[in-house]
């Protein structure tokens, strides 16, 4: 079979086929979701740790970005009638006639599920029945965060399979540990965020603790990012695809860098001085260079073809996209609120001596 070409390459029947930008922000909201689910479950596992005082508050944020981010790829799909058979006929278990499994029915139909009911009984377990260090918690908060790990990294095998451009793995192997340390690093600046707004003031000991982490994040994420680069352009540049990924990602991820470079010296100055305005910049910023990264993998390496020999310009509706994101991170809200003021009620567990 022939197909029609254009200069570098054949242009294949789903070539114009690719992810609307609602994308982006059910990638983000899995960071977010991810990376508390596993702070909280490091809470529960480590006693007398400052995780522990902030359980409450990340349990909080990972259910309530948890509960509507597949409204993201419901947003994306071209046939939402269809939705239900992704939970109705779930292609996770391999037949003569559908060989091998689908990564997105796994994640929606076992994963996401399994998320959500640890999430609710840990939660359960350590904040209403005090069961710290009960063995079953124990148990859940592994378990929660092995779930926590494959969903902060889900993002890159959904690239390498969904996209035909497997060759992509070449140039960034390294990208579902930078996812990982992107969803540390986010959720880490949110709660951040999120009791500056609580308490109207820093919480020392806790903003402490969480500059650190953003600070070691970011400074881990740039430095795997810089070792893909020198990779890239030291050993893989002698090819036509090398020379289109390099087209395509250098100028947004030098940006990407730049972000997390400015993230990481707002942690270190968060951690020294503790303002409060730093606090609100740290979150802002660590949220611009993870959706920024995400942006890139997600949207901007679907221009390339399938043949990974030409870009193929497209179109976005970007009004759209930014009504869906905007809905979306208020039903978030919404759930979080409802959380906080009818179950949990309290972000910080008290500190020992603390006068409640």
């Amino acid at each position: 079979m022939s197909y029609p070409t254009y200069p570098g390459g054949y242009m294949y029947p789903n070539e114009t086929l690719i992810w609307l930008p609602i994308i982006v922000t059910y990638i983000v909201f899995i960071s977010i979701a991810s990376g508390s689910a596993i702070m909280l479950s490091l809470g529960v596992l480590f006693d007398k740790s400052i995780l522990r005082r902030m359980v409450p508050l990340f349990l909080m944020m990972s259910i309530a970005t948890a509960l509507v981010y597949l409204l993201g790829p419901l947003a994306d799909l071209r046939r939402p009638d269809r939705a239900p058979y992704i939970f109705l006929y779930p292609h996770v278990i391999p037949s003569e006639m559908y060989p091998g499994i689908s990564i997105i029915s796994f994640m929606a139909t076992i994963m996401w599920p399994l998320l959500i009911i640890l999430l609710f009984i840990l939660g359960y377990l350590v904040l209403f029945r005090g069961m710290w260090n009960s063995i079953v918690s124990k148990i859940l908060a592994l378990l929660l965060i092995v779930v926590g790990l494959v969903w902060s990294t889900y993002f890159a095998p959904l690239l390498f399979t969904t996209l035909p451009l497997l060759a992509l793995y070449n140039f960034i192997p390294l990208l579902p540990a930078e996812s990982f340390l992107e969803a540390i690093a986010l959720s880490s600046s949110l709660a951040l965020l999120a009791l500056l707004i609580h308490y109207r003031s820093q919480e020392k000991s806790s903003a402490k603790f969480l500059s650190q982490v953003i600070l070691a994040c970011s400074l881990v994420f740039i430095t795997l990012r810089l070792f893909q680069v020198f990779r890239l352009y030291a050993y893989l540049t002698g090819s036509p695809e090398a020379l289109i990924f390099i087209e395509v990602f250098s100028n947004m991820n030098i940006i990407v860098l730049i972000l997390a470079a400015i993230s990481s010296i707002l942690a270190f100055y968060t951690y020294i001085k503790g303002y409060n305005i730093l606090t609100i910049l740290l979150a802002l910023l660590t949220l611009i260079w993870v959706f920024t990264d995400r942006w890139l993998f997600a949207i901007n390496i679907q221009s390339i073809s399938k043949t990974a020999l030409a870009v193929v310009p497209y179109s976005l509706d970007l009004a759209s996209w930014a009504l869906e994101s905007i809905a979306m991170a208020f039903l978030a809200l919404f759930v979080y609120y409802v959380l906080y003021a009818w179950i949990v009620r309290e972000p910080l567990i008290k500190a020992v001596g603390e006068v409640k």
